[in-house]
């Protein structure tokens, strides 16, 4: 407690600096407005009780970091100039009084502890035999892992059984130390960035944010990364946007591909609807040779080609056109196609256009 009382005292000094000084030009505040945004939201989730104490201050603490750095780069020798200084003290001041703010919703050891949803899941016995139940077991395993926390088995294992019982945010926390432990295997990411949406009853909050754009800095291409990214633009009313990057996965995934369900039920929630093919047309391609496969998907080619001579402003079929010559592997035609497109429809409809150009432009070469 004596620790907080000195950090208070010095705030408090700050903030005497900070308002004896004339009127600055604020443009400096600007670039990190986006994470200024994050903490309010972050503070609002903890009210709401939509993410757990432990995970904000953990998120909270990452936001920091990621002004300070930015600050430093900005600033460099030259905040300690007479003109330099003051955007360093703003900026200090606003991260250390968000910091204290935080910790007065989720650190105080006076705060009643988050209503638990799963008392009951963790009550539940592992087996049959009922000798240990599953909260029995995330303390076991908490322990273990407190005396050797590198202990990958330990953490995966809490990981799960935390999940299992829909104690999320000790899921989150330990695919976080498994992420950390093995920062190349992206799973632990992903799953960990599940944890936090799911804790957040499906939205994806600034702390799921923060571990989203690591999954998007690291893989760019990665499904499950630009899935979630779309999701994010979605709630976030960027409609149009999530509409294109969902588009964009489809068009380079295969239909077997496990994230393709969560993708067209999104788009058909949106309105999205692919084209119904009978199961008479899925059995009678099914049984034709190769050749005769590459011949029908030609002659629908051919014919997607006429219909688009009498009406060219047509999005929708010049991307049809593009997909059906990309899945026969002719990958030149459908760059040429979405070229040729692109002078014939409105730019305000050339979104879904643009990100299959940019899928086909990332692909190796055939």
């Amino acid at each position: 407690m004596i620790i907080w009382l000195l950090i208070a005292s010095i705030l408090a000094l700050l903030a005497v600096l900070l308002l004896k000084g004339g009127r600055e030009d604020t443009r400096e505040a600007d670039p990190v407005s986006h994470y200024r945004r994050q903490l309010v939201e972050l503070d609002e989730e903890v009210e709401s009780q939509t993410i757990d104490p432990a995970s904000a201050a953990a998120a909270k603490l990452e936001i920091e970091r990621r002004i300070l750095k930015l600050a430093d780069s900005r600033v460099g020798l030259s905040a300690f100039s007479k003109s330099g200084i003051r955007p360093v003290l703003l900026l200090v001041g606003i991260i250390s009084v968000a910091s204290l703010g935080l910790y007065a919703k989720v650190g105080s050891p006076s705060k009643p502890a988050q209503p638990s949803q799963t008392a009951s899941l963790l009550d539940e016995p592992i087996s049959a035999e009922g000798q240990q139940s599953f909260g029995d077991a995330i303390s076991q395993l908490e322990r273990r892992v407190e005396a050797e926390p590198t202990d990958k088995k330990a953490l995966e294992l809490l990981a799960k059984t935390a999940r299992q019982v829909r104690v999320f945010s000790k899921a989150a926390n330990a695919f976080g130390k498994l992420a950390d432990l093995e920062p190349e295997v992206s799973r632990w990411r992903v799953q960990q960035l599940e944890a936090y949406i799911a804790m957040a009853n499906g939205r994806v909050t600034p702390a799921a944010d923060l571990i989203l754009q690591d999954i998007l800095t690291r893989e760019p291409d990665h499904p499950a990364g630009q899935y979630y990214q779309a999701l994010s633009h979605l709630q976030a009313g960027d409609t149009d946007i999530a509409i294109a990057i969902w588009r964009a996965l489809k068009a380079r995934s295969t239909a077997e591909a496990p994230w393709m369900p969560a993708v067209n039920q999104q788009l058909s929630q949106l309105g999205i609807i692919p084209p119904k093919i009978t199961d008479e047309q899925i059995a009678g391609v099914a049984a034709m040779t190769p050749e005769e496969q590459g011949a029908f998907i030609q002659s629908m080619i051919d014919r997607l080609k006429s219909r688009l001579e009498s009406a060219p402003d047509n999005p929708e079929g010049w991307l049809m056109l593009a997909r059906s010559q990309a899945s026969i592997g002719d990958k030149n035609s459908a760059i040429e196609t979405i070229n040729r497109a692109f002078t014939f429809v409105k730019v305000d409809n050339r979104a879904d256009l643009q990100a299959l150009l940019d899928n086909l432009l990332g692909l190796p070469n055939s």
